[in-house]
């Protein structure tokens, strides 16, 4: 069920940076335009896709906290802490391979087309 859901999370963190990608297509145009290399503009791209995961994990990781603080001891509830920390790894790999399936867009944006000319 953990990789069931790992799977939807790369496909659900892939449409979002597609998304976001469309969105800045003009600038990476410009940024091509202006002789950015190619290595830049992916990094920025799966550094973006890793720090929106990384900081949803840092958030959900202080919820999870503030929930095993405050629920009550009659609440069986445990939070195995091994696999929290499986499962937070590897959605910083579904970020790593998410992030990368939108740099096919970045690296393909031809400047005059978007920006006319």
């Amino acid at each position: 069920m953990i990789a069931f859901l790992m799977g939807i999370s790369l496909i659900v963190i892939a449409v979002f940076l597609y998304i976001l990608t469309i969105q800045k297509l003009p600038n990476y145009a410009v940024l091509r335009a202006q002789g950015i290399p190619n290595k830049v503009l992916v990094g920025a791209t799966v550094s973006q896709s890793l720090l929106l995961v990384l900081s949803g994990l840092i958030i959900s990781t202080l919820l999870t906290i503030a929930t095993a603080v405050t629920m009550p001891s009659a609440v069986p509830i445990a939070f195995d802490i091994p696999i929290l920390v499986v499962v937070g790894v590897g959605l910083m790999i579904m970020a790593l391979i998410g992030g990368l399936i939108p740099v096919r867009s970045v690296l393909r944006v031809d400047p005059i087309s978007v920006i006319g000319g």
